[in-house]
């Protein structure tokens, strides 16, 4: 049930490392998309105000979408103290030659070209986390979100080459949906919390990936 007037910010999350991430139940929220004091919020007939959660790099999409009715995927997140908020989900941009479809029975289908590297209906979304170039490529890292709260999300890396047939790595990570991701021109790391913690990482002039 979505609370009314919601009003605790993403600033007080920064300030206050102990809070922690109870549940996070995927959605669809749709209402008008109301903006003041450097917060956004979905006005939800019958249920109050919503507030979102966002970073930077969502403020382009929203800015120009305030006063209108919007339809927004994400998922309702709440916190440890008890306070709720709408982060919504924006599509990640799909890799030329990489796809990510729905099909009509549920499945996922992310194909390479005609090929289809994996067909599965485990997962709510699967979406393109970082993208990053080969000689003769890209490295795909894909996040697969299970919709869950035990096990929200877990990852696959698509190797993409012109001289060489695609690849893709079995799923990998700690269920964590809490990853710190840095990258470089020879690669990546993903940082992932958990008991016990793991980093991966991607070395583009070797073509490995390692924990």
């Amino acid at each position: 049930m979505f609370a009314p007037s919601l009003s605790c910010s993403g600033t007080t999350f920064a300030a206050d490392n102990a809070l922690q991430i109870e549940s996070k139940i995927p959605t669809t929220l749709s209402g008008t998309l109301g903006y003041a004091s450097l917060q956004y919020w979905i006005e939800v007939p019958g249920k109050g105000n919503v507030e979102l959660l966002t970073d930077a790099d969502d403020e382009g999409g929203l800015i120009e979408l305030v006063g209108k009715q919007v339809s927004l995927n994400g998922a309702m997140v709440t916190y440890s103290n008890g306070s709720v908020y709408f982060e919504p989900k924006f599509s990640a941009p799909t890799s030329p030659g990489l796809s990510i479809s729905q099909q009509d029975d549920g499945t996922i289908e992310v194909a390479n070209g005609e090929q289809v590297l994996l067909s599965t209906d485990m997962y709510h979304s699967i979406t393109i986390k970082h993208e990053q170039p080969l000689a003769q490529g890209k490295a795909v890292l894909l996040e697969l979100n299970t919709g869950g709260v035990a096990c929200p999300v877990l990852y696959q890396l698509a190797v993409i080459r012109s001289d060489a047939l695609p690849l893709l790595t079995p799923t990998f990570g700690t269920c964590s949906d809490l990853g710190k991701l840095k990258h470089d021109t020879n690669g990546f790391t993903l940082a992932l919390p958990g008991n016990p913690a793991e980093t991966w990482a991607w070395d583009s002039r070797t073509l490995t990936l390692h924990k």
